[in-house]
């Protein structure tokens, strides 16, 4: 889970809150912050501790949520991909 700060203004204030709170960030090209925190596996828990921290809701910066995928989980899987890799779990692959 990691979340996108897009900063509108008190740049350095934003960046000395997340470290406090043991957020790892890094800036974006396009002038965004990019944050994770090791024990912030969700959006449920990342808005509990931005909330905690007065940074969820503020007029400073904007904020996205980007969930993680794992490899397989995208969009465009379907009903039927995911009943073929169930198969191919119960009975091995395919020769």
């Amino acid at each position: 889970m990691k979340v996108r700060f897009q900063t509108l203004r008190a740049l350095e204030s934003l960046l000395s809150t997340l470290h406090a709170d043991g957020w790892a960030w890094e800036a974006d090209p396009d002038g965004s912050v990019l944050a994770g925190h090791r024990e912030v596996t969700d959006e449920g828990l990342a808005r509990i501790r931005l909330d905690r921290l007065g940074l969820l809701i503020s007029a400073a910066h904007s904020i996205e949520f980007q969930h993680e995928r794992r490899p397989g989980e995208g969009l465009l899987r379907t009903s039927r991909a995911r009943a073929l890799d169930a198969d191919q779990a119960a009975t091995g692959p395919a020769s």
